[in-house]
Order: structure tokens, then sequence, then C-alpha cells
């Protein structure tokens, strides 16, 4: 994935781990939507991760360069991995997933979505 922004830099699940072990005042919750395919925010972000298995099935993590805030983007109870209810996947064509966006920050995850979103992409 060719970065938008040298602002931001997307980090690995076992990065992230750590960061959150060391300093979990960086890391925060739920501040904010996007609602897209999943096609659509892979042309943006690049591949995802892999999430929990459990309410995570897809995630992308960024740290912000300035402050070492952490910015999360991820689908939360959208597939079956959580209840039997849902989709299989949310890698289907057409499919718009309301894709969470996390942080301990909301300015950060602000700067985050106009930098990779556009402005007023919240």
């Amino acid at each position: 994935m060719k970065s938008k922004s040298k602002s931001f830099r997307r980090i690995s699940i076992e990065e992230w781990d750590a960061r959150m072990k060391k300093r979990p005042d960086l890391v925060g919750g739920l501040q904010d939507y996007l609602t897209m395919t999943f096609d659509d925010i892979v042309r943006v972000l690049g591949k995802p991760n892999q999430g929990d298995g459990y309410k995570v099935s897809t995630q992308w993590v960024f740290v912000e360069a300035a402050t070492g805030m952490i910015v999360t983007v991820y689908d939360y109870k959208e597939t079956r991995s959580y209840s039997p209810d849902l989709p299989e996947s949310i890698r289907v064509a057409d499919r718009r997933t309301r894709w969470h966006v996390g942080g301990a920050n909301r300015p950060v995850v602000l700067r985050f979505l106009g930098r990779f979103f556009g402005e007023g992409a919240s």
C-alpha cells in the first residue's frame, strides 16, 4: 500500500499490542464510523489484518507520527464469527459495511479521516 500521508504509518498487530501494553492511553475506543464496501476501503487502506476472530474479523491499525496516537478501523459484530444470524463475511461485492474508527483522541481520528478519506468523511 502506498501511504497517502507520512503523518500516519500503518503498524502490525504485534506492534499495536506492544504499544497498548506500554501506553494504553494512546489507544482508546470508538470515535466515528465509515460506511463503504470492503473493496472500497481496501483500495484506500490496503490489505487488512485479521481481527480477534470473535467480535472483529477485519482491521487496520495506524499510528500518527507526531503524537504516537493509534487509530484503528475495524468491523465490529458484523460477521457470523460473532452471531450466526450475521453474514459469513464482510468481503462480499457491493455489501456496504459500517466500519468503526477508533482512537483515544478525536482530533487525531479526524486528521486520519481527512487524510485518507477526504474532508467530511465522518
